[in-house]
């Protein structure tokens, strides 16, 4: 009896796929246009959505003090009066930076960013006040390592902002650098400057520091000299696609090409089918229209993504979508070829059910 019940609904559903493959056949123009602007309604709002950066991280992502660009002319440039930059400079008087002067200028940083004083003057991000300064390095060998600036761990170690007239091989390996900049990013305050000089009396007289020119006089193997800068906004332009591709969107697009090569291989043989290379170019579209359209209607009632793996969405929407193409196709191609084009795909899909 449940046998019975099965073949009579399926016996209905495969008249009325019947009658839906004879109007889809004969409005074909009308059925692709309705379907497109389905597909855009629901795909378009996620897909921008995705691929555009709120102002706040493109403020972040506009440039870095490290790295110039032609595209901006420095007289053009806006004062920011809200942050000051000071800076200590610390060299050699004759030869370049050593790694004994760039551990004490960590300990010179330590001792600094220590000071109480410090945090009411500092400009703050994630409660820790922004400064630019060499990190502790084991070794030597470590600190020549993560200087080459093709091995750089965070921005705020970067060998172009924390060295001055640095020198590289054509490796990109460390060679040499004349000073040791350390860059405090302070507010703009009544009592800035008032705080920010005891500091720097405290520092001087705990380490002994030499003012190359306040004190030129006094003999020392290295010496320091501050560095007032004023601190500007510069828009930058670094390349016309200045965002690397994630390793997922490299992934979908090897997996895309998989798609295509193994769709257009697996019907290219049929005389049925005009070009094996367009069918796998409209699988691949239908993938991705699957994906994002589905996406979007989730989006659209509010159901998130977040907690469901990647790759699992992935794979689950290709073989959903790779099922779909072969089994219509087959059943449109096995219908027979002794008939128009309108009963063909009624017949295909009245044997699909």
């Amino acid at each position: 009896m449940p046998i019975r019940v099965v073949q009579r609904c399926s016996q209905k559903l495969s008249e009325h796929y019947y009658r839906y493959g004879q109007l889809i056949a004969s409005r074909t123009n009308l059925l692709l246009l309705l379907s497109f602007s389905f597909i855009s309604y629901f795909s378009l709002p996620v897909i921008k959505r995705q691929f555009s950066l709120p102002s706040i991280h493109l403020a972040s992502l506009d440039g870095q003090c490290w790295q110039s660009s032609p595209h901006v002319q420095f007289d053009n440039s806006t004062a920011s009066f809200n942050y000051n930059i000071q800076q200590i400079r610390l060299s050699h008087i004759d030869r370049p930076i050593t790694f004994d002067l760039v551990q004490q200028a960590h300990e010179i940083y330590t001792n600094i960013i220590a000071s109480e004083a410090l945090f009411q003057i500092c400009h703050q991000q994630d409660d820790q006040c922004l400064v630019q300064a060499p990190p502790l390095f084991k070794d030597e060998q470590d600190w020549k390592k993560h200087s080459s600036y093709t091995n750089v761990q965070k921005y705020e170690s970067h060998p172009f902002s924390i060295y001055a007239n640095i020198s590289f091989n054509q490796q990109g390996d460390y060679l040499k650098a004349d000073a040791i900049l350390l860059s405090f990013i302070l507010k703009q305050q009544p009592d800035t400057f008032i705080i920010w000089n005891n500091i720097i009396e405290k520092i001087q007289q705990e380490f002994d520091m030499v003012h190359v020119q306040q004190e030129p006089w006094r003999k020392s193997h290295w010496y320091y000299n501050t560095l007032d800068t004023p601190s500007y906004i510069l828009q930058y332009k670094f390349k016309l696609f200045p965002y690397d591709l994630p390793s997922r969107v490299q992934l979908l697009i090897i997996a895309y090409i998989i798609i295509f090569y193994f769709v257009s291989t697996a019907f290219s043989r049929s005389n049925l089918i005009k070009s094996g290379y367009t069918f796998g170019l409209a699988a691949v579209f239908l993938s991705i229209a699957c994906f994002t359209t589905t996406w979007g209607i989730f989006d659209k009632l509010g159901i998130t993504l977040n907690d469901v793996s990647w790759p699992l969405l992935l794979l689950t929407v290709n073989i959903a979508c790779l099922e779909n193409v072969f089994l219509l196709t087959n059943a449109v191609l096995d219908a027979g070829c002794d008939m128009i084009v309108k009963e063909k795909i009624s017949r295909g899909l009245y044997t699909y059910i």
